[in-house]
């Protein structure tokens, strides 16, 4: 038996099993099959699907609570990114001397009170912390550093 009959029945193995109501077994398959570059079998590509989509919408492994989970990251990042959108807007107002805002603590203020009542909401602190948040992922590299 060769290598390739090997891994073919390790998968056909697993898939027994699979079937019969050992979902290890699809964990096992998959790692058998992506460790020697092989595509999925066909029986097991909808219930990783499954096992993904189930996995990112209840927050990700058991133990891990709702805050570490993958859908909860994502609506933290879009609460980062709506405070830090608002906070934009009302600094460039403020640079252009749209009205508004005269002082930095008061942009954020104005950015507060846009965002009550919405997912984004929070304290003058969460917002302009978001806000620094998001400008320092986009900032460009220090033109000190060497390349």
């Amino acid at each position: 038996m060769d290598w390739e009959q090997v891994i073919e029945a390790e998968l056909s193995e697993c898939e027994k099993r699979f079937v019969s109501g050992d979902f290890i077994a699809l964990m096992q398959a998959f790692r058998w099959a992506t460790m020697h570059g092989r595509p999925l079998p066909d029986w097991m590509v909808g219930e990783v699907f499954n096992a993904l989509t189930f996995t990112f919408e209840k927050g990700g492994a058991p133990g891990r609570g709702k805050t570490g989970g993958y859908k909860a990251r994502r609506a933290r990042d879009a609460g980062h990114k709506e405070r830090h959108r608002i906070a934009a807007r009302e600094l460039h107002k403020r640079k252009l001397k749209l009205g508004g805002a005269k002082k930095r603590e008061e942009a954020f203020d104005a950015a507060q009170k846009i965002l009550a009542g919405t997912p984004a909401q929070g304290s003058i602190e969460q917002i302009e912390r978001s806000y620094n948040r998001i400008e320092r992922q986009y900032r460009p590299a220090s033109k000190t550093a060497s390349p």
